[in-house]
């Protein structure tokens, strides 16, 4: 009758195996580093992308300094005009007795926040000053005070909240800033008591009130 063999199973050295473990080691290792390395990509990435959108929404200007003038300049809102209601009815085509209107009949269409080199139609600036935004109207204000108030027009570009600056011809250096029934009228550019204005009005308008 034949002996059975025992299946001998082979071992693995001593040294071997010390040696596969470090391999492992190692290579857990730089898969660790590999995953840090990763992570702090995308951390520059959403870092980039958050910049990229907070840049897109404000135009790349700083508010702070926007608001810091703005506290500075709330003095000047005790020269603020408030103006009775004239109604809001929405008319194909509406005239007003002021040069610049702030509350009545308007076209049914707002106006887009922004910096306009023309004259704009009063009916459509109303409409938007029901909307809550600003509007800023210049003549002849220098190129340094005309890139701030493009500035301010590329900051606050919400259509609840934006502001739009337009030309008015024959005004000179006044700049005039109109509200839903308010108006400010400076005979030259501050921009403390302008962005005051902006900042107490600005996102108010009885439409849709937004701040």
């Amino acid at each position: 009758m034949a002996k059975k063999h025992k299946k001998r199973t082979k071992s693995t050295p001593s040294h071997q195996s010390k040696t596969g473990g470090a391999t492992r080691r190692r290579s857990r290792g730089r898969f660790l580093k590999l995953k840090t390395w990763e992570l702090g990509v995308l951390a520059v990435i959403a870092g980039l992308v958050i910049w990229a959108v907070a840049t897109e929404f404000s135009g790349g200007v700083d508010e702070t300094a926007f608001l810091r003038l703005a506290a500075q300049g709330r003095e000047r809102l005790s020269d603020v005009v408030s103006v009775a209601d004239a109604g809001n009815a929405h008319i194909p085509d509406a005239t007003y007795a002021s040069d610049y209107p702030t509350t009545g009949p308007h076209n049914p269409n707002p106006l887009s926040p922004g910096f306009y080199s023309s004259e704009q139609r009063p009916d459509r600036l109303v409409h938007s000053l029901e909307h809550g935004m600003i509007v800023i109207y210049y003549d002849e204000p220098g190129d340094d005070i005309a890139d701030q108030l493009r500035d301010w027009a590329a900051l606050y570009r919400g259509p609840w909240s934006g502001v739009i600056v337009t030309k008015k011809k024959g005004q000179g250096p006044e700049i005039v800033l109109a509200a839903w029934r308010n108006l400010l009228r400076l005979p030259t550019f501050e921009p403390t008591g302008a962005a005051a204005f902006v900042d107490r009005f600005r996102g108010r308008g009885p439409e849709n009130p937004v701040r």
